[in-house]
């Protein structure tokens, strides 16, 4: 682990395993294979694995919003144009209407 005679970085001795907090059990997927992981070390001994795994849920949580992001853009065109079509149906209403063309404003809602 750290050396031949497995000193504590810490403690400047030997590893008393189980008697100390960084001594942790690592359950899992090796990220750099498919090993399965179950095995007690100190916690530093794993950092490298950790922060392997780390990077790669990163670079998924990256993908997975750049295909939200674009996902979301194609939906966000669709609704402006037809937000642009019901502007110029609106528009084509207007010029139809004969009260316009008496001077008279059009009801916003039809009623007496």
């Amino acid at each position: 682990m750290f050396g031949a005679k497995r000193d504590c970085p810490f403690w400047r001795g030997p590893c008393v395993k189980h008697e100390c907090q960084l001594y942790v059990n690592l359950k899992g997927k090796n990220p750099q294979g498919e090993e399965i992981i179950d095995q007690w070390g100190c916690s530093f001994r794993f950092l490298p694995w950790l922060l392997t795994e780390n990077s790669q849920m990163q670079r998924q949580t990256g993908a997975a919003v750049e295909s939200f992001r674009n996902e979301n853009a194609t939906v966000n065109k669709v609704a402006l144009h037809a937000l642009e079509s019901l502007i110029r149906v609106a528009r084509l209403e207007a010029r139809c209407d004969p009260r316009i063309k008496s001077g008279e404003p059009p009801k916003l809602i039809d009623g007496n």
